[in-house]
Order: structure tokens, then C-alpha cells, then sequence
């Protein structure tokens, strides 16, 4: 707590004579949730952008159930190696990969 002080005052009386307010206990900030453990840990969890990047992807649930054609496996990639079907049908995907793993880089 000391070194937290000592920071404190020398930001408020430094050369730059920053004004500090104290806002109280900080439980969210810039979209990262932050909880204080009774073992004196700290748990950040990022909720919201998890939840833009599950709809992105079609991944929601609905009634204990996959809205979409997603579900769950054990292994989430095939063992064996795909290869482009010239022939097949045109892929139908309506997100944007790029913007998936944009957000995905953010997440912690």
C-alpha cells in the first residue's frame, strides 16, 4: 500500500501536478470486468466481448440447445486433412473472419 501512496503523491506533487480523484472500488473499466478474490488475487473476465464474438460466430444457445448448426466435440478439428472441394457448393458463411479474429486477439 505504501509504494500505491507513494506513487500517488508523487503524481499529484510532481512536475506535472496531475489532479487525482478517487472514484472508489474499480469493477469495470474499458469493457474488462474486474473482481477482487478474498485471497487477494484480482479476476478479469471480459463478458461482453465474449458475447459480441459468440453471436458474430452463431454460436448461441437457446433453451439448452445450439440456435445454429454449431455443437460440441470432444476434438474440435477433424483428424484428417481437408481438401477444396472444386466441385461442392459455395461456401455459405455469413460472418466476417477477419472481424472474428480481430476480436478474438482482444480477448485475455
Amino acid at each position: 500500500q505504501k509504494s500505491i501512496d507513494d506513487l500517488i503523491e508523487s503524481l499529484e506533487k510532481g512536475k506535472e501536478k496531475f489532479l487525482l480523484t478517487d472514484e472508489g472500488d474499480i469493477d469495470k473499466f474499458l469493457g474488462i470486468e474486474l473482481k477482487h478474490n478474498k485471497d487477494g488475487s484480482f479476476e478479469m473476465t471480459q463478458p461482453n466481448l465474449t458475447e459480441r464474438i459468440i453471436k458474430l460466430l452463431g454460436l448461441e444457445r437457446e433453451n439448452n440447445k445450439w440456435k445454429s448448426s454449431a455443437n460440441s466435440r470432444a476434438t474440435p478439428s477433424e483428424q484428417i486433412i481437408l481438401h477444396r472441394d472444386s466441385e461442392g457448393a459455395e461456401r455459405n458463411a455469413t460472418w466476417n473472419y477477419r472481424t472474428a479474429v480481430g476480436m478474438l486477439t482482444y480477448l485475455q
